[in-house]
């Protein structure tokens, strides 16, 4: 199957995918051409979610007017695709993510050095555990034997 894929991609010159530039430091991708879409409009996708609630808008609930080109994978950025979060920036969030654990297993650790001891000594049980006074025979001796933990 992969060899197949890659037999197309060497004959077809419409396959190629991103084409590097290299200028000095910078580097520039140019777009790759989809021969399935044909003349249909190369749209830059808007999230759903970003744009103005306040609007007004023929499909308020999807936020989209009628007659407005959609961009090619539309389904990826409409109301029902999982939210964006722009809230934080991923170094912010990391820095409270990190600090959080830092604060449990901090304070789990503190919980355990904390702890009292027991108040008590565990029981102890004459006879191996009375394994015999409960009914137990030799080879039942670990069911009945009495555990001291």
């Amino acid at each position: 199957m992969l060899s197949r894929r890659a037999v197309t991609m060497l004959r077809s010159p419409v396959a190629r995918v991103a084409q590097v530039q290299v200028r000095g430091i910078r580097a520039s991708f140019d777009k790759a051409e989809e021969p399935m879409l044909g003349d249909y409009p190369d749209i830059d996708p808007m999230p759903a979610q970003l744009k103005s609630p306040y609007k007004k808008y023929d499909d308020q609930q999807d936020r989209r007017n009628r007659n407005e080109p959609l961009s090619v994978n539309d389904d990826l950025y409409d109301m029902w695709s999982p939210d964006r979060f722009t809230h934080f920036k991923n170094g912010e969030a990391l820095k409270y993510f990190i600090g959080f654990l830092t604060l449990f297993f901090g304070g789990s650790y503190l919980a355990t050095f904390l702890a009292p001891e027991k108040a008590a000594i565990p029981r102890e049980f004459p006879y191996e555990g009375l394994w015999k006074e409960s009914g137990g025979t030799e080879k039942s001796k670990d069911v009945f034997a009495q555990r001291s933990e």
